[in-house]
């Protein structure tokens, strides 16, 4: 869990937390694996530009998977786009859920 979340959001052990880690664990660890690789082979950062509708580029300031870095470069790449960095790790929605939804609704009202 440490890879998705912060170590301070571990220690809680809230029952989010724990919903997140039954999933997982549930999961095939060669599917799991594939998914992983697929998406780290994807290519598509050159057909971002193509993303023709208003686009929202979440990031966790502390997601060492994909980092704000990362959320920057594909904002970039999609015309219009915006990005907002959120006080967590991977799963902003489970981790700083009000902060998450609160970004989600003004973002879908604007």
């Amino acid at each position: 869990m440490s890879r998705f979340f912060t170590p301070e959001y571990v220690e809680r052990n809230d029952p989010a937390l724990q919903q997140v880690r039954e999933r997982f664990l549930k999961l095939s660890p060669e599917g799991y694996t594939g998914c992983c690789a697929a998406i780290r082979d994807m290519a598509l950062t050159e057909q971002l530009h193509r993303i023709q509708v208003p686009t929202l580029v979440l990031t966790g300031a502390r997601d060492v998977s994909t980092p704000h870095a990362a959320g920057q470069a594909i904002a970039e790449r999609i015309p219009g786009a915006r990005i907002l960095q959120l006080p967590a790790a991977h799963i902003p929605a489970n981790e700083a859920p009000e902060l998450f939804c609160e970004a989600l609704v003004d973002f879908l009202i604007d």
